[in-house]
């Protein structure tokens, strides 16, 4: 990015927030999650299939990551509106604290398997749509 471009505000309406580097919550582009989430860094699907040292089982977790996943179809949702939603579809409080957990939650998982990303302004949820992370090789 030129000088010239960084001091331009439009640009900073495109970072994300990402967990994907050393748990540590980073800021970069859009244009750039299939650079940082590259094959070999995505995160793997156990998360889903495995108890969770949060206690949360596989059922747990599968159920409320397809919710999330069909709700941000609809378009950018912020984790309140996300919550109230689950707490609808019978989450229980000691669950929520896990799957909502900001630093191994349920998010964390959605965002290092390239299916959603958090808008670093708004703090709002988006459903990244034709995902495609770049090799190893080329990231």
């Amino acid at each position: 990015m030129a000088n010239k471009d960084f001091h331009q505000t439009d640009w900073q309406g495109q970072l994300t927030r990402q967990w994907s580097i050393g748990r540590i919550v980073h800021a970069y582009l859009k244009s750039e999650i299939p650079l940082y989430i590259h094959e070999g860094r995505m995160a793997t699907e156990d998360f889903l299939k495995q108890q969770g040292q949060d206690g949360l089982s596989p059922q747990t977790k599968q159920k409320f990551h397809q919710i999330i996943l069909e709700y941000l179809e609809d378009g950018p949702k912020d984790c309140q509106f996300l919550k109230d939603l689950c707490r609808a579809e019978r989450l229980t409080a000691e669950d929520e604290k896990a799957l909502f957990n900001a630093w191994g939650g349920i998010f964390r998982y959605m965002v290092e398997r390239g299916e959603i990303y958090q808008a670093y302004g708004s703090k709002t949820f988006h459903r990244l749509q034709d995902f495609q992370p770049l090799s190893r090789e080329i990231a």
